[in-house]
């Protein structure tokens, strides 16, 4: 925390006496220097006082209370520079970043740009989207203090949001040098590898900062994801379930669908089989597929039905049901299911398809055609359209 400057405002000896015993106090105690502080800093208080007052309360995270002291010390002392910056703290802390932004080019037109107004108005305007501003800021601090890893940072975090991604990679790997134990910094090689299509070098990087202990749960859950990606179904599981108490069981319950996806219904099974969550639809959903994908159309069947109990307009839950009943030699029933998905939103495309297939699997073309031609009207794919011409042509061969 920045306190004021002896120069600014200037204090009485007396005053200056108090402020560093109540700073010595709050170095070990800081509720008490707070109390002494609020009874200390009455209406007639200078400007030094009520700025030391402010500087406790942000200490304490206390940040309205904070933002009130310092427009006091700037009332009381208009010039006040370090209130002026450190309200300027305050309204970034508060998101206030267009405030804060104004403060900071305040003080740095009125000629009081240190590597700390530069650096926080850096932070405040990438979050603003201006990165081109940002990347001047976060240069201008690093002029100003060489060696400012935060300035760094915010200016490859500034590069990468111009896409200028050779640059970016160029300074990451200078900052990696310097401080290699710096887990964000595994994370932006690994984003940076991935804008630039190097799926293995950012494996490459999250795998090397797992081993180091550098990652968080988030981190691994997309080192997990970069392994299936690759098709590297043992690891993918591997770092799953070791982040099975600490990531979101929505994103868990996505990966054992991707499982289910790829043939790989007994990792799906296993993971789900590990997980905490209580019994939900999608999790019933996802048991169904594993049953369906492992030959137990039975136990599928209980399962879908079970979720269509509770939500019988669920549209991927029909298809699936649907496509079940043809396995189990159903296809009326299969025609209904595919039907009642054609209602909902979001499943019409798959469910025309579904029941085209249907139609041209039993030999019937000419009611295959419409439904495929609705099909193409939503979305005008090229295998929808491949797959209408060979309808059609097995239509005409007939004829």
């Amino acid at each position: 925390m920045v306190y004021a400057d002896a120069s600014q405002p200037v204090i009485s000896s007396e005053t200056a006496e108090t402020l560093n015993r109540v700073q010595s106090v709050a170095e070990t105690n800081l509720a008490s220097a707070i109390t002494q502080m609020e009874n200390y800093s009455r209406d007639d208080a200078g400007a030094a006082v009520i700025f030391t007052l402010g500087n406790f309360y942000l200490r304490d995270g206390q940040l309205d209370k904070a933002r009130d002291a310092f427009t006091r010390a700037l009332q009381k002392h208009s010039d006040f520079e370090q209130a002026q910056q450190n309200l300027g703290h305050v309204a970034f802390l508060q998101e206030q970043y267009d405030d804060a932004i104004a403060i900071f080019q305040k003080l740095i037109s009125e000629g009081s740009g240190s590597a700390e107004v530069y650096l926080m108005l850096g932070h405040a305007l990438v979050l603003t989207d201006h990165p081109v501003a940002a990347e001047n800021a976060y240069r201008n601090a690093m002029t100003l203090q060489l060696e400012n890893p935060a300035a760094k940072q915010g200016l490859l975090r500034a590069l990468i949001a111009q896409e200028r991604y050779p640059e970016a990679s160029k300074l990451l790997d200078e900052l990696m040098l310097e401080y290699p134990e710096a887990g964000e910094l595994w994370t932006l090689k690994a984003n940076l590898a991935l804008a630039l299509g190097k799926e293995a070098e950012a494996l490459t990087a999250l795998e090397s900062a797992r081993r180091m202990g550098l990652t968080d749960a988030s981190t691994q859950l997309l080192l997990g994801d970069l392994y299936f990606n690759r098709r590297l179904y043992d690891e993918a599981l591997e770092i799953y379930l070791g982040v099975l108490d600490q990531a979101r069981d929505g994103h868990l319950l996505n990966a054992a669908r991707g499982f289910i996806e790829a043939d790989q219904a007994a990792k799906a099974r296993e993971l789900i089989g590990k997980m905490k969550t209580e019994k939900n639809l999608v999790l019933l959903e996802l048991e169904g597929d594993i049953a369906r994908a492992e030959g137990d159309l039975k136990l599928a069947e209980a399962k879908y039905d079970a979720v269509l109990k509770e939500q019988p307009l669920n549209g991927r839950v029909l298809i699936r049901r649907g496509r079940l009943a043809e396995d189990l030699g159903e296809p009326a029933h299969a025609e209904i299911l595919y039907r009642r998905a054609e209602s909902v939103e979001g499943s019409r495309l798959e469910a025309l398809l579904s029941r085209a297939r249907l139609y041209a699997g039993q030999g019937n073309y000419a009611d295959a055609i419409p439904l495929l031609e609705s099909a193409l009207a939503l979305d005008d794919k090229p295998f929808i359209r491949d797959y209408l011409k060979a309808v059609q042509s097995a239509t005409e061969k007939r004829q």
